[in-house]
């Protein structure tokens, strides 16, 4: 489905604009990833709304994004695994951060906090084998990706005193980015291991 999209995008593109021919190829893979975005980010809206927490929706998809689009980790090999995933990534913050946010406190987010950073700190950005980046890049991703954090850290801290569920919230989300990274790492340092 999302194929035949991009394809039709592609083929608009193509007929339509002044580009140069030779990069089909590409245009087709970023209109995948744009209606690939465009899905997962409905899909996440449609959880919110399913499950009473469009600002909770709202609060991951401002975070995670841009968070993962600098410290890269986990890529799914296909479209429908990369949504999936994507949802359950959700739902399993979602239902966690209702689970603790009633036992939690400054000190056990915090906590949270500086766990989930150690990813970020030792491995970050974790590159997509699909779309490599040249070290220049790599350098500016993991600066960003460590600013990014630290000041969610900081929301978080400052949210605590007046909404513990949202300060858990977004402390799950960071945790989850940072699952995310390390299961990129050790996907990607499996695969050197193998060659």
């Amino acid at each position: 489905m999302i194929s035949a999209i991009a394809s039709k995008i592609t083929a608009y593109i193509m007929n339509n604009a002044d580009v140069d021919k030779d990069m089909e190829e590409g245009y087709h893979y970023g209109a995948e990833i744009m209606v690939s975005t465009a899905l997962n980010i409905m899909l996440i809206l449609l959880c919110g709304l399913l499950f009473k927490a469009i600002p909770s929706s709202l609060i991951f998809l401002g975070i995670f994004i841009p968070l993962r689009h600098a410290t890269g980790g986990y890529h799914a090999n296909t479209y429908l695994t990369c949504n999936t995933a994507f949802v359950l990534t959700f739902l399993t913050v979602l239902l966690s951060a209702r689970q603790i946010s009633g036992g939690v406190n400054v000190y056990i987010l915090a906590a949270l906090l500086i766990l989930g950073f150690l990813p970020v700190y030792l491995f970050a950005p974790v590159e997509n084998p699909n779309k490599e980046i040249s070290a220049e890049k790599a350098k500016k991703n993991r600066k960003t990706a460590m600013l990014l954090y630290a000041a969610i850290c900081a929301s978080v801290l400052s949210m605590s005193g007046f909404s513990m569920y949202y300060a858990a919230f977004t402390a799950v989300t960071l945790v989850a980015v940072s699952v995310l990274i390390l299961i990129g790492f050790g996907l990607q340092k499996g695969k050197n291991n193998n060659i």
